[in-house]
């Protein structure tokens, strides 16, 4: 009988739990210099102030919306360069997914959440400026196109005409 071998935990993983204890439900480090920080909505500002002081955080690259079918997550990731790429995880409820904005924390924010806000039909109170980014300014009102729910339907894009693509009707 062998015993299994666990490979050693990133000492980084080691601090970042110890530094932010119940603020964070799970530290992992999917190989050297990435890492995922997975933090509830209650916690994760708290979580990017600490990304942004500790660990040198300071570039967003991205945030992205993830439709799961049971929920929705909001992933926010950020570069350092001394230490790599970090990315916070928050996961949100399906029917309500609703998370405050961090653009008074991380000014780059503000597009990647209307980015988000138009696909995905998430919510950021306290975002200064939630006008459309992608959709179209006639783009129906509850629609959100990356929700596996979604469905096209063409009589309220296209006014129902087969074959339209959008732009003009087809007579």
């Amino acid at each position: 009988m062998t015993d299994e071998v666990k490979p050693a935990e990133n000492p980084l993983v080691s601090t970042i739990k110890q530094d932010l204890g119940a603020k964070v439900v799970d530290v992992t480090s999917l190989r050297p210099r990435r890492f995922v920080l997975t933090a509830t909505p209650e916690t994760y500002r708290d979580v990017i102030k600490y990304a942004q002081e500790k660990l040198d955080c300071y570039h967003l690259s991205l945030i992205n919306g993830i439709d799961t079918r049971t929920n929705f997550e909001v992933v926010y990731h950020f570069w350092s360069d001394r230490k790599g790429m970090f990315s916070v995880r928050v996961v949100l409820p399906h029917d309500k997914p609703s998370i405050r904005s961090v653009v008074d924390i991380v000014p780059a924010a503000i597009l990647y959440e209307r980015e988000v806000h138009d696909l995905f039909g998430i919510e950021f109170p306290g975002h200064p400026d939630m006008r459309r980014l992608l959709l179209n300014e006639d783009w129906p009102e509850g629609e959100h196109p990356l929700r596996k729910d979604w469905k096209m339907d063409e009589k309220k894009f296209y006014g129902g005409v087969k074959g339209a693509t959008g732009g003009e009707k087809v007579a």
